[in-house]
């Protein structure tokens, strides 16, 4: 889907993020619906989903014409279920330089037996 973001969510909270996604947007005064047919509806211009493959949780937010969906809602969702409120900003998130340079240099060590372009 075009605009798809893809979030990792740890197994044990699997069956509580279409309950949550709908009470934070409750929060928010945006109305999501359980929809696992939602790309049969009509008129979808603008709309947010949320799923979760594994339960089939799936809520769908038809977003009003002339509206406008929060820009962060998604990080507060999930920073809030993930019982970290703070990472919703991502400036909360930073890292120094130095903690940058040395998750890069991890991060390719476990990735390198998949990078085919050492090959």
């Amino acid at each position: 889907d075009p605009g798809a973001q893809v979030v990792p969510i740890p197994l044990d909270l699997e069956d509580k993020v279409g309950e949550h996604v709908v009470e934070c947007g409750a929060q928010c005064n945006i109305e999501f619906q359980h929809n696992q047919n939602w790309r049969d509806e009509e008129d979808l211009e603008n709309y947010v989903v949320y799923t979760v493959p594994s339960t089939k949780a799936t809520q769908l937010h038809k977003i009003p014409a002339g509206q406008r969906h929060p820009l962060n809602f998604a990080r507060e969702v999930v920073a809030n279920l993930l019982g970290m409120p703070e990472r919703a900003d991502w400036k909360n998130c930073a890292l120094s330089v130095e903690e940058e340079t040395k998750t890069a240099q991890d991060f390719k060590e476990l990735f390198r037996a998949y990078d085919w372009s050492l090959e």
